[in-house]
């Protein structure tokens, strides 16, 4: 199998690429990939963001991490030339995986930008991601309320806009449940976390559940563009390994998920444009046919009733040919 060739971007100097090849060696990675430097000598980092994506699309390199930059990871990636239309963020710590509706880092920001169309595509998008991108077949997704408590009143948030999303999710087949407030996912002086049950926790803000998920994990964040055309993460230099370990598990699994769809079969059945449901129908099989059975081979089976009338009318002719 080929060692895929994983690049690393981020403004650091030569000097620590020694010590990065050292510390990939000591944690057997060399065996698992390569690295490729992008940004060492003070090249700015959005430069070497698009000159490593400029060598994926000639096939040099299989997947970018990236350390954190002055910018958001999705604005550097729209510099460098990657759609983030279909683009899902999602940070991953220990076995936790969170996701966002939108950018706001409030409920206060959060409140006017919040409808149930917004949180509906969120989920659809999130629910395909997770199966392409971590291979999980049918995700179970919890929502969390926008307010630290669930108001019942028909007006309020949750009411109005977050329980009417989940519904509509689910009629189309989407595994989400909620919404939870955070105490209830992330109950205090517990030795059990109801967190933990769900494949990927969408809350209504960027860094509503992140205090209480560091109480569960100690490792660092790797942030995961999801749906991304590029296997692409971001991690703290804590949490490089993490990061590279992401973008090989993402480049595996999309190529196990892909694979049945490389070559699909032609269709068996070709319709006609007009008229196909009644050409489709009408069109005659082989084999047997009851309408072009002739009757002479059928043997009829009559009621005792019939063969009590056939008697009496057998009896009446036999009476009339006396006479």
């Amino acid at each position: 199998m080929n060692i895929p060739n994983i690049a690393l971007v981020g403004n650091a100097p030569r000097d620590k690429h020694d010590i990065l090849n050292a510390m990939l060696a000591e944690d057997d990675l060399t065996d698992l990939c390569s690295i490729t430097l992008y940004g060492a000598d003070g090249q700015p980092e959005m430069e070497a963001l698009k000159d490593a994506v400029e060598d994926w699309r000639t096939g040099e390199i299989q997947g970018i991490v990236c350390l954190p930059m002055q910018t958001s990871l999705r604005k550097a990636m729209n510099h460098a030339g990657i759609n983030t239309d279909n683009i899902l963020l999602i940070n991953a710590t220990g076995n936790l995986l969170f996701s966002t509706t939108n950018n706001s880092k409030s409920a206060e920001e959060t409140t006017g930008l919040l409808n149930s169309d917004t949180i509906v595509n969120r989920a659809e998008m999130l629910a395909r991601n997770l199966r392409r991108d971590f291979r999980i077949q049918n995700p179970r997704i919890a929502i969390t309320s926008l307010n630290q408590q669930i108001d019942t009143d028909e007006e309020s948030v949750e009411m109005k806009v977050i329980v009417p999303a989940i519904t509509e999710t689910v009629n189309k087949g989407i595994q989400t449940f909620g919404p939870y407030t955070v105490e209830n996912l992330f109950p205090a002086n517990s030795p059990s976390c109801a967190a933990e049950s769900y494949d990927c926790i969408m809350t209504m803000y960027d860094g509503q559940c992140s205090n209480q998920s560091k109480c569960l994990s100690d490792k660092p964040y790797v942030c995961i563009a999801s749906g991304a055309e590029i296997p692409i993460t971001q991690s703290e230099p804590a949490g490089i390994l993490n990061a590279i370990y992401a973008v090989i598990d993402i480049m595996r699994n999309r190529q196990e998920y892909d694979a049945p769809f490389a070559n699909p079969l032609e269709k068996l059945y070709h319709e006609r444009k007009e008229g196909s449901d009644k050409t489709r129908f009408t069109v005659k099989k082989k084999g047997f046919n009851p309408a072009e059975h002739r009757r002479e081979n059928i043997t009829y089976v009559t009621k005792k009733k019939d063969d009590k009338d056939t008697t009496d009318n057998k009896e009446n002719t036999d009476n009339t040919q006396d006479n």
